[in-house]
């Protein structure tokens, strides 16, 4: 193990596999958390249906005063299970934009309950102080409803999809999003290659490559874990200033969970790096008492 023509490149490929076990840990975790499906189950998992119907039955009862219209014309008619709806299909829809790099357009599903529960108020009320219905009347009934379907477009963009868009941060991530399987299966082997390489190296002497190998594991498992557990030990994330509760919710609960999981792989790793290490003492330990019995 100490022979310069192994020390050498085994040290240098050593360092290498640290870098690439790293690269390719955070490859596959942005891989695996950069979906659809992982951006709705942050939403599902965290209470974040509550929020958003708390907030929209604060924000009726505060406009009640200036639109004459009841809270409960919208708060009733405005469903978990629609909010579930709205809110998957903006999600869907800004994976799909930033997937194929298109224009971002999402428009709450259609409401049947709640436009139907807008035309009896205004048709109760005009009939309670005798107005007949005219254009005007019109207008100000499609004015009211197009207003509630931007409410709940509002709200239930929790990832402010839209807002990225029009800021372009979506067209750039965009450029970058169709390459996460590319390139991680380049990570995966060029990792593959330099674990060969440090193999081929210490071929004469296995337990060389256990070592290398698990000391490479245990300080990339170090690097990678240390930074993830000050962050969760202090909250970090939750010291962000936004003022939605449902984008705070969203944002803080899917940086906590990315965290999490870097954080677990990167603690397996340590481990994988210990066992290697404890390997390479059993083999050598193996080694002198098989030549002391000869």
């Amino acid at each position: 193990m100490r022979k310069i023509t192994t020390y050498l490149p085994s040290i240098i490929l050593s360092i290498a596999l640290v870098f690439c076990i790293l690269g390719t840990a955070g490859v596959l975790l942005a891989k695996s958390i950069l979906t659809s499906e992982s951006a709705y189950k942050v939403y599902s998992e965290n209470g974040v249906r509550d929020i958003i119907s708390d907030s929209l039955g604060s924000y009726y009862r505060d406009k009640a005063n200036t639109t004459g219209i009841p809270s409960e014309v919208y708060t009733e008619n405005i469903t978990g299970d629609y909010i579930d709806l709205a809110v998957k299909d903006c999600i869907d829809r800004g994976f799909a934009s930033v997937s194929d790099n298109s224009e971002f357009q999402f428009t709450p599903p259609e409401n049947t309950a709640l436009e139907t529960a807008i035309d009896d108020f205004f048709s109760d009320y005009a009939e309670s102080i005798g107005y007949t219905p005219d254009e005007e009347y019109e207008k100000k009934l499609d004015s009211a409803k197009d207003n509630a379907y931007k409410v709940i477009k509002s709200y239930c963009d929790i990832y402010k999809m839209e807002s990225l868009y029009e800021h372009g941060v979506m067209q750039k991530i965009s450029s970058v999003y169709g390459y996460l399987g590319i390139v991680s299966k380049i990570a995966v082997s060029v990792t593959f290659v330099v674990l060969v390489l440090l193999f081929l190296v210490n071929f004469k002497e296995i337990s060389s490559w256990f070592y290398w190998t698990g000391v490479s594991c245990l300080i990339s498992g170090i690097i990678g874990a240390v930074p993830c557990a000050y962050l969760l030990k202090t909250g970090y994330f939750k010291s962000f200033s936004i003022k939605e509760p449902q984008v705070f919710t969203v944002f803080t609960s899917a940086m906590t969970s990315a965290t999490e999981l870097f954080e677990k792989t990167m603690i397996a790793d340590c481990a994988v790096g210990v066992m290697l290490i404890i390997l390479c003492a059993a083999t050598i330990i193996a080694g002198r008492s098989s030549k002391n019995k000869k």
